[in-house]
């Protein structure tokens, strides 16, 4: 694979279209960060519990998609 200098001296660049996603790809939901309000994004920050609980939203949502696979 080598490293990002010899890639990109060999015009290896990263192209959006051979992007891989799905398990272990982690991928940002679509807009949630754009367009969730300042009142949850302020809420996420300053309490663990929310944190938490997104994150296991997130990963129950990878786990079905695996399953569905």
């Amino acid at each position: 694979i080598g490293t990002a200098e010899e890639r990109a001296a060999k015009k290896m660049g990263d192209n959006d279209d051979n992007l891989h996603l799905g398990a272990g790809h982690m991928v940002k939901l679509p807009g949630f960060d754009e367009h969730a309000p300042q009142s949850l994004k302020e809420l996420f920050k300053s309490d663990v519990s929310v944190r938490e609980y997104l994150s296991s939203v997130v990963a129950d949502g990878e786990k079905q998609g695996e399953e569905d696979v």
